[in-house]
């Protein structure tokens, strides 16, 4: 058991993880009552690492971050992630959302995508550039995962951008996004503007990083308060900050 405390607000409630009381405390505290939204929901070290000595997010993790992120994901129409992540890390499906592999490539060969015995929905979409080999020809995930390809209309030499992805996933009626990398996608994401809400995890451990966990351009920095900040027994930090918005621009992609 590890005790759970709310520390902004200042309320010092606390729970034990893992528990029945813990799961309502925190789907409490993460559920949003507004859609659409992006969040952005990652881990780091304290120096901005974002795996840990076996190169996955794995080791860097803990029960009460991954009860945090079931509960992220059961909030979620869709959870975005880069098909790097899906390569490295033993991507386990969310139970009930989608999930949403983005991919130049369109390839996501030696992927390690893991749908487990309660997994509601098995359809895996896969966000890649119009006239790929993926949009031409689609793609093939294994024995009970479907995929279903997103085509994205992207110049020649760019980057699939943020805002053509969030319109083509709420084309299919996905209003509620969560992001969760990698730090290429993480970054692109952030630059873009288009996040609403960090909930990031702090865990308590230096690892190697010859980079921060997700890149911003001075010009692109955004603007933030904290709406919450948890903290364990065990020294993990769960912060939410909420992006400040100035732009109406913004209001056409959320």
């Amino acid at each position: 058991m590890t005790r759970l405390t709310e520390l902004l607000p200042a309320t010092l409630d606390a729970v034990e993880v893992p528990s029945a009381e813990a799961s309502t405390f925190i789907a409490e505290r993460y559920a949003r009552d507004d859609a659409p939204y992006v969040r952005l929901n990652m881990i780091t070290s304290v120096n901005g690492a974002a795996a840990g000595a076996d190169g996955t997010s794995d080791t860097l993790t803990s029960r009460v971050d991954r009860t945090i992120l079931g509960a992220i994901r059961d909030d979620a129409d869709v959870v975005l992630v880069g098909a790097q992540s899906v390569r490295a890390e033993g991507y386990v499906l969310p139970r009930t959302a989608l999930l949403a592999v983005v991919t130049r490539s369109g390839s996501l060969g030696g992927h390690r995508l893991d749908a487990s015995n309660d997994i509601v929905n098995r359809r895996v979409l896969i966000v890649c550039p119009e006239g790929s080999p993926a949009d031409r020809d689609g793609v093939h995930l294994g024995a009970g995962i479907e995929a279903e390809v997103v085509p994205v209309a992207v110049a020649a030499g760019d980057s699939l951008a943020p805002e053509a992805i969030i319109t083509a996933l709420r084309a299919r009626g996905l209003q509620r996004i969560v992001c969760e990398g990698g730090p290429a996608l993480a970054s692109q994401f952030v630059e873009a503007g288009v996040i609403d809400e960090y909930c990031l995890t702090v865990a308590p451990t230096v690892e190697a990083a010859s980079a921060p966990l997700f890149a911003v351009r001075a010009d692109a920095r955004p603007d933030t308060e904290v709406a919450g900040m948890l903290v364990d027994a065990a020294g993990f930090s769960y912060l939410r900050l909420r992006a400040l918005r100035t732009d109406p621009a913004h209001e056409a992609t959320t």
